[in-house]
């Protein structure tokens, strides 16, 4: 898939040359199936977050395939995107217990 220049342009600035290829094959990745909305808000999003990181690129990748919507919340409301830290969803899941649920919400740090 043919990136956007908006984010050729980003990779060309915020990575080393020896990571370009690699950078845009993973970014090239997202976008692929129908559910995977806004290709180059999201693409651009993917590379502030990750700060030059190439590990991160991919991570974030791999997130937004899922739900680019992630993506777009931890960019623009960054004070937003620790929502699911795990001493929240430890409290959550304390709250559920008093409330007598059967189930809880897994911590992806410790697979509560």
């Amino acid at each position: 898939m043919q990136l956007p220049s908006s984010v050729l342009n980003r990779i060309q600035r915020d990575y080393a040359e020896p990571h370009h290829k690699e950078v845009e094959t993973t970014l090239s990745t997202y976008g692929e199936e129908p559910y995977q909305k806004e290709q180059e808000r999201v693409l651009l999003y993917i590379l502030e977050l990750s700060r030059g990181n190439v590990e991160k690129v991919a991570e974030l990748v791999e997130h937004a395939k899922r739900d680019y919507r992630d993506i777009i919340l931890w960019a623009e409301n960054s004070s937003e995107s620790h929502l699911d830290t795990p001493e929240k969803v430890e409290a959550f899941n304390k709250m559920l217990k008093r409330f007598g649920a059967k189930w809880q919400i897994a911590n992806e740090n410790n697979d509560t």
